[in-house]
């Protein structure tokens, strides 16, 4: 049995689609047919060349995809099991964590999973022996052991379900970060999907007002649906908050979200996921206004459950088709990245073709 898979070899821009051999399944491991796999911004950093990976290795992450096999010894020994406690079938539609850790190590035993000193990453992960297809712009993956697994509940279609992972639940993951929502004051740096994905949180948990900072117009237009009470170009220095996340990673936004925050405020950083220039904080401003700073990278794996509830919980109270651009194959990837590149706030989305799934039987 074969996978189509395309390989992104360092090279800004260029991929090679190649067909390899899917290999005997290890003790814990699961094959899973790709249905569709957005691209994220990561994955786009790291295409253009603005964001270093190890190479070759397959991108793509924010995947949803249907069990095919598990390994003999699994099937032989015990189900696997699902984290919204039902057991796993072939055919089933499931997303999984962005992250598989070794249970061992300090971090994971510090139930911090997602920070394994040896972390199997998805769509991240050099294209080797032991991780041959880890990535979603595949036609199939392997998923490792340890691995969190999720049901996609059927009224969540594919093409949302992508969000879920990363987006909704890093979303989960910053806004777990704050203690509260209910009525405070909210700024967000960003209109991409994860400020947009943010705003709504915030507003289903009793934010009194929302700001979004975004400098293109069409997502501060498209910040409007996802509860954004005000949008700015810049940000305003005649106003401060209670919450102030900083999600587009860009040097003056992380540079300016300090002199945002309210006495008390809780300012979290969670866009900065390519190289930019050092920031200066003043620890004067930290101390005086009793500031609370949180960095959130990656997401507990658990989060994943709740981000897929999320959605499917709010699916007409918030647009979140409007996040999905497009489809492409996987044959039209170079295509599909460059015109993602120049997308903000939006999402390509890799879908399989026919010759992809010929492929895999």
């Amino acid at each position: 049995m074969n996978a189509r898979v395309a390989v992104f070899n360092g090279i800004p821009g260029t991929f090679s689609i190649d067909t390899v051999e899917i290999p005997p399944l290890k003790p814990g491991e699961v094959l899973v047919k790709v249905r569709a796999c957005s691209l994220c911004k990561s994955d786009l950093h790291t295409s253009m060349g603005r964001r270093n990976e190890p190479t070759p290795t397959i991108l793509g992450h924010e995947i949803v995809g249907e069990v095919v096999s598990f390994s003999p010894q699994t099937e032989s020994s015990s189900p696997f099991i699902a984290f919204n406690n039902t057991e796993l079938q072939v055919g089933d539609r499931i997303s999984w964590s962005i992250t598989a850790g070794c249970t061992n190590c300090e971090n994971c035993i510090g139930d911090l999973p997602q920070k394994c000193s040896t972390v199997h990453k998805y769509g991240h992960t050099k294209m080797d022996t032991h991780a041959p297809l880890a990535g979603g712009l595949a036609s199939h993956v392997i998923l490792h052991p340890h691995t969190f697994i999720y049901k996609i509940p059927n009224s969540l279609p594919d093409q949302l379900a992508c969000l879920a992972n990363c987006s909704t639940a890093t979303a989960y993951a910053v806004c777990e970060k704050v203690p509260s929502f209910q009525d405070k004051s909210v700024l967000i740096f960003g209109a991409g999907l994860l400020g947009l994905t943010c705003s709504a949180m915030a507003k289903v948990r009793g934010a009194s007002s929302i700001t979004i900072i975004d400098p293109n117009q069409e997502s501060r237009i498209r910040a409007k649906f996802f509860g954004a009470d005000r949008t700015l170009e810049h940000f305003d220095q005649s106003n401060t908050y209670d919450v102030v996340l900083e999600l587009s990673g860009a040097h003056d936004a992380c540079q300016t979200s300090v002199n945002a925050c309210n006495t008390n405020a809780h300012l979290i950083f969670a866009g900065a996921v390519a190289p930019i220039n050092s920031v200066y904080i003043n620890p004067e401003m930290i101390v005086r206004r009793l500031l609370t700073i949180h960095g959130v990278h990656n997401y507990h794996p658990t989060f994943l459950g709740p981000a897929i509830e999320f959605l499917v919980a709010n699916l007409t109270n918030f647009p979140f088709s409007r996040l999905i651009h497009s489809n492409y194959y996987l044959n039209e990837i170079e295509t599909a990245v460059k015109v993602a590149d120049q997308l903000p706030g939006t999402r390509i989305v890799i879908v399989p073709s026919a010759e992809d799934a010929l492929t895999g039987e």
